[in-house]
């Protein structure tokens, strides 16, 4: 809990596949394709690990998703998304996604609703990592780093 605020993870899974290539790339089909499309030309459609552009072709898809829910990147930092938000009691407060590469970090009263209804909608996340964080960023104590992260906002 910070601020009475669940803090949640979860992992984005096969991230890149998800997103649209920027760049039109084709390969020629092999056997593995099935042997009536061998030598046929295929366009590839979605990034490709290993490319150069799938890093920021799966940033640049994210970006689109968290704006599409709602979601404002940080001036400071735009892996950082906030939005406003109002607690089952009426009170007001501000939700944060803090994003790394395929890891989600969810500061938020429904922490687990936005994960799997609104980021669970745009990409598949992997099941066993939704819950409580047990490591940020190579740190052991997220509860005290992700309060040290929010004191740390200046709006």
């Amino acid at each position: 809990m910070l601020n009475d605020l669940d803090v949640t993870a979860a992992d984005i899974q096969s991230a890149y596949l998800k997103s649209p290539s920027s760049k039109k790339q084709y390969i020629v089909c092999g056997a593995e394709f099935g042997l009536g499309h061998v030598g046929k030309v295929a366009l590839i459609r979605r990034a490709l690990y290993g490319g150069k552009l799938a890093g920021k072709d799966f940033w640049t898809h994210l970006r689109r998703c968290m704006k599409v829910l709602g979601f404002t990147s940080y001036q400071a930092d735009s892996d950082i998304w906030m939005r406003e938000a109002v607690k089952p009691d009426g009170s007001q407060y501000w939700e944060y996604i803090l994003l790394y590469v395929n890891d989600c970090l969810v500061i938020s009263d429904n922490g687990k609703k936005i994960l799997r209804k609104a980021i669970g909608k745009y990409f598949k996340l992997k099941e066993a990592s939704i819950g409580p964080p047990n490591i940020y960023l190579g740190g052991g104590d997220t509860k005290s780093q992700a309060r040290e992260w929010c004191e740390s906002l200046v709006f």
